[in-house]
């Protein structure tokens, strides 16, 4: 199904600067690959939208794209609300994660937002992050073959960002999702630019580190939340990473 599903990017791709056009046709992997390793945003409304069509059709999945427009016409904006928390609440909850620290409450983009009204708050907290990666390296998240195929993913990626590139990393395999939200208001002096926020500067990443690459000798988990206001972060992120590497490689040594 990941490898012969082919999608159309609709409205629920846009407007994002991905510049993803209504119309480009990838495979539902591939999807998923541009939604993990470039961070898109548009390929991450395209795969919840799948999810949700997933859900509703089950063995009927996939459908044909006038099914989709028909299915999407015929169910009012209020009514797909419900369908959207089943769809990512349930995949949160059924292996122990906790809703109230980790959910995405609506879409990535403009144009899903338009179509699926999100509900409350979004939220995660690094302890949840955590619990996800150790369940995904258990083979708990789904099964063992959709463990390892996320797991694959946040692997190939096209640069390490922004804790990953810490030269201390260098030699090690390194698997990881890092997001961003920034928001800006007036202030006298300050001037909003991307990831400098002064409302809110967010950074959220999940890192799962191996070392050395080749060996595996040691093996962990790193999840940071930060809010670093009126600055790019990044320095002080891969800073931050050289110093846990190099403490948790303490450990690896002998005595």
């Amino acid at each position: 199904m990941l490898k012969n599903t082919v999608v159309a990017a609709d409205s629920f791709s846009q407007f994002e600067h991905d510049r993803v056009r209504l119309g480009d046709r990838a495979t539902l992997y591939e999807w998923l690959d541009w939604m993990l390793s470039p961070s898109s945003n548009s390929a991450a409304g395209m795969v919840m939208r799948q999810a949700m069509l997933l859900r509703k059709c089950g063995r009927g999945y996939p459908l044909a794209k006038r099914d989709i427009q028909r299915l999407f016409k015929e169910i009012t904006r209020s009514e797909l609300s419900a369908p959207y928390t089943a769809t990512f609440n349930e995949a949160i909850t059924r292996k122990g994660l906790d809703i109230e620290m980790l959910r995405q409450v609506s879409l990535f983009t403009a144009g899903g937002k338009a179509r699926i009204p999100g509900s409350g708050d979004s939220c995660d907290t690094a302890r949840e992050l955590a619990r996800y990666l150790l369940r995904m390296e258990q083979g708990r998240r789904v099964d063992v073959f959709f463990s390892t195929e996320i797991n694959r993913l946040t692997y190939v990626t096209g640069m390490r960002i922004p804790n990953a590139s810490a030269l201390a990393l260098a030699d090690s395999a390194v698997y990881f999702k890092s997001g961003s939200l920034y928001q800006c208001a007036p202030e006298a002096g300050f001037k909003c630019v991307p990831y400098a926020g002064n409302v809110k500067n967010c950074m959220n990443s999940a890192t799962i580190v191996e070392l050395p690459a080749q060996d595996r000798e040691l093996a962990f988990i790193s999840t940071l939340v930060a809010n670093i206001l009126r600055k790019n972060a990044a320095a002080e992120h891969q800073a931050l990473a050289t110093r846990l590497h190099r403490a948790i490689g303490e450990i690896r040594r002998p005595r």
